[in-house]
């Protein structure tokens, strides 16, 4: 073998290394994320809830409504992962802010056990309507909660548009939908019954019919 064909071999040997320590390392990362999850929802032995919510852009809001919800939601036994909250230490006036948020509320939509929305406004927040299609796609138990009274719908059956309903179930949707902070605890209704350990209704998204 000449010095040349040893240096090449060398090089190739250097990077094949180097892509399986990366992809180790990613795979790694990515454990580790699953890990640290799973370690915050054994501490407590409860599910992880993600609050979707747009409450957390005013600070009235932020005092006011966010914090009975999040008290709501804690005292029926979830783990709730605030996205305001839980994104704070990410300092905003740096480059590449808002990349950084957008991938830490993707990982924890995926990474939470189910979400709750609130959907108010006509029409509700656009982030919060990604993070429910991201839910609903990863067939997640969803719950959506709506104290604005106006409707905003394409339809007779729902009060909004209806694609924010295809991730819950055709005949006890309204089991999933909560019109006041006080219907949170009533047992009857699915969030209850899914943070007992029962499980939720989630729509097949079949098609075709």
């Amino acid at each position: 073998m000449t010095a040349g064909n040893r240096g090449s071999a060398v090089r190739g040997f250097l990077e094949s290394a180097t892509a399986v320590l990366l992809l180790a390392f990613c795979n790694g990362m990515s454990a580790a994320a699953q890990d640290a999850a799973s370690l915050e929802r054994n501490d407590s032995g409860n599910r992880i809830l993600y609050l979707a919510n747009p409450y957390g852009f005013s600070a009235q809001q932020r005092e006011g409504p966010l914090v009975a919800l999040v008290t709501a939601l804690e005292d029926m036994g979830a783990v709730v992962w605030e996205p305001f909250t839980r994104t704070s230490q990410i300092d905003t006036t740096s480059p590449g802010w808002a990349y950084r948020i957008g991938q830490a509320d993707l990982r924890d939509v995926r990474d939470a056990d189910g979400l709750f929305a609130v959907v108010n406004g006509c029409p509700p927040d656009e982030g919060v309507m990604v993070e429910l299609g991201m839910a609903i796609a990863w067939g997640k138990p969803v719950f959506l909660f709506r104290d604005d009274f106006r409707r905003c719908t394409d339809s007779e059956t729902y009060p909004l548009n209806l694609m924010v309903f295809t991730g819950l179930p055709e005949t006890r949707w309204e089991a999933y939908w909560y019109g006041a902070i006080e219907e949170i605890a009533d047992p009857g209704k699915a969030l209850a019954q899914w943070l007992s350990g029962e499980p939720a209704a989630v729509a097949t998204g079949s098609t075709g019919e």
